[in-house]
Parts: structure tokens; C-alpha cells; sequence
């Protein structure tokens, strides 16, 4: 008899009120701890495992393991690694999606422009490079398949990683949770969780240095560590990622203050001004990228570039808190810094892309002319960045060549695939939530390369990206499917329940196919969308992914809430019209720490950037209801806009007692402005007598 049935019977006896004897259970359960413990089952042995190869016993071959099916488009399309040659000198390459060149066809990637590289310029030795980069490979899978490397008898082993080792997770553990909760919303709370990741980084680290030092000792293998570089020049953080932080007594206030007043600054041109506010605002909340992103522009401005670059570093580095590894990969700097610490009196040879990049660019800080989005690298891009590797390479093996020289050696890649890669980088920098300028960016490459085929693709892909059903189940899509020369189609599909209007990607791309090859969309655009979007008879939420979102970096786990939460000053919606009708809206918001704070219940609202009225929201759900006048709006995509109250002080510090992550940790690291359960939409019957 098991322990728990015997207290299960104890409980049962107890709250009847009857005697207890449970002797002969007692009994039973102490022989039944002397009995000897069942016969351990010996484990069935496996097959040797490198990644997603497994070794063919037969053939001796490693070929695909059927377990990484689902894996498949991720890792090299290599079907079998042959178990080497003695007059073949065979390099090992593993990492991460910036390995793998993501959006490059597979044939495309680094381990194949490196054996290019060394194939032409040390003709009179055999070289081979072994593909095992994976995209979205994370640290602990890196660690496993570096250690699994040495069955393939690799003569060097070379790792290019570091954008997948963000270490959120190390946050959530009970102690940790307490730490966060009495520290919430001090410099002290910041402070603890740099240094809780900081830790957890340094401790990965270290065992990445064992065990490459540990793979160069047993083996005499050279081991050669490419670090990543960022799009510091023209990436920009996920609109999500510049939610407001807790701040206590009055600090909130303040902030959100010197935020207009900056703005106002910038666009009135008083750089200093803005300096100066930046600067203040940097001492109020040390995390919020903003104002990092106007020190930047603001030494943009003064031509200082040796600090804009520091802000822009700052700038990408904020995502280490405030996203907790949700952002766009990124290597941190803290990341490079530790692995220069760790690594500098070891054997590993390291290949700074940092370096590297800044040598040549014009101004030191790299950007879309080596990039495709936050850190995959473009054709050029690639070319220094495997130029530096492979000669690195060649001096390892006695051979004297310099980076320029490697790099200068070509790769076959035809116009056709370079504009399909440049329109697959446009989609995915929108899929993350990129600005307008670097979507527009990416079209016109992808036109600059297109063949006439191609460009009615794209014509045809605005159109279908447009439509309110998904894309992937459109007759169409046959169309692109038959040209596209990817296997990987997932570009154009989306998560279930998260169809999206695709509206700067659309415009981007219409306004480049005006642009660069003439052809002119906008009117099929806009009334496509009118058709698809427009708001009828019947409610539309506005609170759907079609009108609340512009792209697929959710903010944390806000999906896990039956309703909207604001994390910033300002919320806005997207809605269609038809121009010919009002609109009437029904709203229901609260503010759910009225009690905590000193909150003033003002809420603006805003049509196309026009204050449009003044409101009230309080602790309770509030019932909103508007008509909004034809006058206000325009036939196509209108915004809607909330300006939420700021609390004027802190009253009362709220409790978060259970542990969760990552939600109860967001609640307490960041402000909920409002919470809203609906936005229902329809059109204005004028018959009807409503109080707006």
C-alpha cells in the first residue's frame, strides 16, 4: 500500500469519527520498503547522434535522423556526412541562423562560402566544410551538438553564435521572484536582474570555453569562435519594447512629461534641448530605450559618431531586461565582453564581427549595407564576415592570406535568388516590427533584382497579404509557389488567430513598385482593403489582430489575458472606412491599479492624430460610447488613439504574491495604464437617437 493511500484512509477515518487501526497497513507498507528495488531495465542502446544526422550502421554514413523531420527546413539540406577521409582536411561548422544565412537559400550559407574561400585561394589542399548551423538554435542544443562534433573527425571545429543565448529564464525561481518583489521598481531592482542574467551568462560562457578548450586538448583540433555583430545603423526596437516601467512616487509623472517635451524639442530642432531631457530622463528610468534612441540622433546630429555609436549599443542592449529573450536575437554586449574575458588566455581563436564590420563602414557603425534585418548578414555582408574567418582559417593552416583578399572571391548567386532574399527580409523585418524606412529598403532591392516574373509575384503578394483570409489557403498562392524557389513557405503564413493587414509591408512595396518599376497599386490596394476591413452593420472589435497590431513581436504574455493591456502612454487601433458613413463606437476600459496610485481618470481620444474628445475611465469597467463623424475620417486606414492618465504619484506599493514567469514578473516590472475588454465598431445608424 502506498503512503498516500494510507493518509487518504487516516483522513477518511478521522473526519467520520471512528477508531483508528492501520497496523496491518502500517505493516504491509514497512515490508513493502524492504522489498528489493525493481530490476533497473538497462537502456536501449541508440545509434551515434551528430545534430539531426544519425549514423547509418551499414553504410557508416550519418544520414538525416527522422526524429528532426519537423526540424527539417531549419538545418542543412545535406541528406548524408560521410565519416571523412585521412587526405581530406575536414572543418566542423556549427551556429545559429546567422550561420545558417538566413533568408539565402540553403545551398547559400557559410560553411559553403568558406570552402569556396579556401577551395580557391589553397588550391593544392583537399578542404571540406561540414554544414551543422541550425536557425533558432539555442545554447544548450549548441553545447550538444559542438560536443557531438568530434564523431565526425573534424580537423578544426568552428562556431559562429551568440544571438540565441538571452538567459530570461533564469529569473524565475522562487528566491529570485522575492528579490525582484522587494526591490519592485528601485534602481536596485534593475541592478539585480543585470546581475541574476549577467551571472547566468557568465556561467554559460564558462562552460562553452570548457568545452571547446576540452574538445582542443583531447583532440588537437583548432577551434575558431565567430561572435556576432548587430544592425546598430538602421534596426529599430519592436514598438513593445518601449513600455513604461514601474516607477515610485511621483517618477512616472515626470517622465512622461520630459518624453513630450523631447519630442517637442526634436521636432523644433533644439538638439541641446533634447540632450539635456534625454540625460534627465536616462536618471529617472535607466531601462526605457527612448531616450537612448535621442542621445543617439542627437550625436547623429553633432557628427559625433564615437557616441552615437555607444547610445545606439545601449539602444540594442536594453532588450536584455526589458524583453526578457522575447526581442529580435541579438548578441548583447555584455555577451562580447564576457567572451573576450573568458576566452582571451584560451587556445580558441576568436573572429570579432564587430571588428571586422567597422573596418568597413563608412562610419563605424554598421548597418543596412551589411545587414537584411537585426543580424543576418546580406551578400556583402557575408563576404567580409567569411573572408575574416577563412583566413584565419588559411593561418592555421600555415597559409598567409588577408581577410580582403578571401572576400573578394565570388559566389554564385544569380539576380533572381538576391531579389527573392531581399523580399523574403522585408516580410520578416515586418514579421518583428520594423519601421517603414527599412521595409521600403528591402522592396526596392527585391525590385532592383526582380525579372518581370517576379515583380507580378509581388504585385500579386500586396494584393494577397491585403486580404482578411489567410494568404496560405488563397488560390494564388499556387502562382508563387510555382516560381518561388524556396521550399520553406512559412514566410507566408501567420500564428493561428493573428492575421495582420500587413500595412507598412504593403505600403512599402507599392510604393517601391511605383518607384522602381512603375507600377501602380495604391487604388487596388485601397480598395481591397475597403472591401476586406471595412466596418459594417455588423461589430467589429477593433481589439482583433487585424486592427490592434502591426506585427508578430507580441509583447511578452499578454496573450494569456482575456483583454487588452496598455503598457505605454499610448494605444492605437486601425480601422477602415468607406468615408460615406459615421461610426459608432462602444468602449469599455478600466484602469486596474486605480487604488495604488494618485491617477488622474483623463482619457484623450484621438482620430488621425486629431483630439477628437476627453473622457473619464476609472477602477471599475467604464462604458465609452462615440460617434465619430465622417469629417474626421478618410476613405481607407484611419487610427484610433488613446491617451491613457499618468499616475501623479505612487499611493500604495502593490503585492504580487505568486510566482509565474513571465507574467507576474512583467506585472511588476512594468506599468498597466488601462485595461481594455472591447472596442466594438459598427456603422452609425442616424436613426437611432445615441448619446456620443
Amino acid at each position: 500500500m502506498e503512503l498516500k493511500e494510507i493518509s487518504n484512509k487516516v483522513a477518511e477515518l478521522v473526519y467520520s469519527g471512528a477508531s483508528i487501526d492501520l497496523s496491518d497497513e502500517l505493516a504491509l507498507f514497512i515490508e513493502e520498503q524492504h522489498e528489493p528495488a525493481t530490476k533497473t531495465i538497462e537502456p536501449e542502446s541508440r545509434a551515434e547522434k551528430v545534430g539531426r544526422w544519425i549514423k547509418d550502421d551499414i553504410s557508416g554514413n550519418y544520414v538525416k535522423n527522422p526524429e528532426f523531420d519537423s526540424e527539417d527546413d531549419n538545418w542543412s539540406e545535406v541528406e548524408f556526412i560521410t565519416p571523412g577521409s585521412d587526405d581530406v582536411y575536414r572543418i566542423v561548422l556549427i551556429g545559429e541562423s546567422v550561420a545558417r544565412c538566413t533568408h539565402f537559400p540553403h545551398e547559400y550559407c557559410a560553411a559553403r562560402v568558406v570552402e569556396k574561400m579556401l577551395a580557391e585561394s589553397i588550391p593544392d589542399r583537399k578542404i571540406e566544410v561540414v554544414d551543422l548551423a541550425k536557425e533558432g538554435m539555442r545554447f544548450e542544443q549548441l553545447m550538444e551538438v559542438v560536443s557531438e562534433s568530434v564523431l565526425l573527425s573534424p580537423d578544426m571545429v568552428i562556431v559562429f553564435a551568440g544571438n540565441n543565448w538571452q538567459p530570461g529564464s533564469s529569473l524565475g525561481t522562487p528566491y529570485n521572484f522575492n528579490m525582484l518583489q522587494k526591490t519592485v521598481g528601485t534602481s536596485e531592482q534593475t541592478q539585480f536582474i543585470k546581475d541574476t542574467l549577467t551571472d547566468s551568462l557568465k556561467s554559460n560562457i564558462n562552460d562553452f570555453k570548457e568545452l571547446l578548450t576540452g574538445i582542443n586538448a583531447e583532440y588537437n583540433i583548432p577551434v575558431l569562435y565567430v561572435m556576432p555583430e548587430f544592425n546598430l545603423g538602421d534596426f529599430k526596437p519592436a514598438r513593445k519594447e518601449y513600455v513604461s516601467h514601474f516607477l515610485p512616487g511621483n517618477k512616472m509623472k515626470i517622465w512622461s512629461e520630459a518624453y513630450d517635451s523631447c519630442l517637442h524639442a526634436e521636432d523644433s530642432g533644439d538638439w541641446e534641448e533634447v540632450k539635456k531631457i534625454a540625460g534627465k530622463m536616462m536618471d529617472i528610468d535607466v531601462e526605457h530605450p527612448f531616450a537612448y534612441e535621442m542621445m543617439a540622433k542627437y550625436f547623429e546630429h553633432n557628427g559625433d559618431l564615437y557616441q552615437r555609436r555607444i547610445f545606439l549599443e545601449q539602444l540594442k542592449d536594453k532588450a536584455l531586461i526589458n524583453a526578457i529573450g522575447t526581442s529580435a536575437p541579438r548578441r548583447f554586449s555584455i555577451i562580447r565582453e564576457l567572451v573576450n574575458d573568458i576566452l582571451k588566455e584560451s587556445p580558441i581563436t576568436v573572429v570579432d564581427l564587430q571588428e571586422v564590420l567597422a573596418k568597413h563602414s563608412k562610419d563605424g557603425i554598421p548597418g543596412s549595407e551589411f545587414f537584411l534585418d537585426y543580424c543576418h548578414l546580406n551578400l556583402k555582408g557575408i563576404h567580409l564576415a567569411m573572408g575574416a574567418v577563412a583566413s584565419q582559417v588559411a593561418s592555421i593552416l600555415g597559409v598567409s592570406i588577408d581577410a580582403g583578399s578571401m572576400a573578394a572571391i565570388e559566389s554564385s548567386v544569380s539576380e533572381r535568388v538576391l531579389s527573392i532574399t531581399h523580399f523574403q527580409a522585408a516580410i520578416h523585418n515586418y514579421y518583428v516590427g520594423q519601421h517603414y524606412p527599412l521595409l521600403y529598403h528591402h522592396c526596392c532591392e527585391a525590385l532592383r533584382y526582380a525579372d518581370n516574373e517576379l515583380i507580378e509575384a509581388y504585385r500579386k503578394s500586396c494584393i494577397l497579404f491585403s486580404k482578411r483570409s489567410s494568404i496560405i489557403f488563397s488560390d494564388e498562392v499556387r502562382f508563387l509557389s510555382e516560381i518561388y524557389p524556396f521550399e520553406n513557405f512559412s514566410i507566408f503564413g501567420h500564428p493561428r488567430n493573428k492575421k495582420l493587414m500587413f500595412l507598412e509591408l504593403v505600403d512599402a512595396m507599392s510604393e517601391a513598385l511605383k518607384v522602381i518599376k512603375g507600377v501602380e497599386i495604391e487604388d487596388e490596394i485601397k480598395k481591397n482593403r475597403i472591401s476586406e476591413y471595412r466596418i459594417t452593420e455588423e461589430p467589429v472589435c477593433l481589439l482583433e489582430s487585424p486592427y490592434s497590431e502591426r506585427s508578430f513581436q507580441e509583447f511578452l504574455c499578454d496573450e494569456d489575458y482575456a483583454y487588452y493591456r496598455a503598457h505605454e502612454m499610448h494605444s492605437a487601433f486601425t480601422f477602415v472606412v468607406d468615408a460615406l458613413q459615421d461610426i459608432k463606437l462602444d468602449i469599455t476600459a478600466r484602469i486596474p491599479d486605480f487604488a495604488f496610485y494618485d491617477v488622474d481618470s483623463t482619457v484623450k481620444i484621438y482620430i488621425n492624430s486629431h483630439l477628437y474628445k476627453i473622457t473619464r475611465v476609472g477602477k471599475e469597467w467604464t462604458s465609452i460610447k462615440l460617434i465619430l463623424k465622417r469629417d474626421y475620417m478618410q476613405a481607407g486606414v484611419n487610427k484610433l488613439e488613446f491617451e491613457w492618465p499618468v499616475p501623479g504619484k505612487h499611493v500604495i506599493r502593490r503585492q504580487h504574491k505568486t510566482l509565474g514567469l513571465p507574467g507576474k514578473i512583467i506585472n511588476m516590472i512594468y506599468y498597466t495604464f488601462a485595461e481594455v475588454f472591447s472596442i466594438r465598431a459598427t456603422v452609425h445608424n442616424s436613426d437611432i437617437k445615441y448619446i456620443g
